[in-house]
């Protein structure tokens, strides 16, 4: 899935900064949108990434595999998962 912004507000020539967290590009932003979100995307086998768009502006995506978890994961996560004590 991808969504393009026509703001000019990111520096084409360093793109993986605005998924640096509290880093913001807006006024009244605390810039952890982004860098949460590719937490989110890369806990799910995924990413996001930024591109930049033909014109003003950025293309943001991330992909998530679709496919079925093999057992041997979702039991290696588990056993290395912090849970309470």
């Amino acid at each position: 899935m991808a969504a393009r912004s026509k703001r000019e507000r990111h520096d084409p020539q360093s793109p993986d900064k605005l998924f640096d967290a509290f880093y913001t590009t807006k006024s009244g932003g605390m810039g952890i949108g982004l860098s949460v979100s590719r937490s989110i995307a890369g806990r799910h086998h995924g990413r996001l990434w930024v591109e930049p768009n033909d014109g003003p502006g950025a293309a943001f995506a991330f992909s998530i595999p679709c496919g079925p978890r093999r057992a041997t994961d979702v039991s290696h996560e588990l056993a290395s998962a912090k849970w309470p004590r």
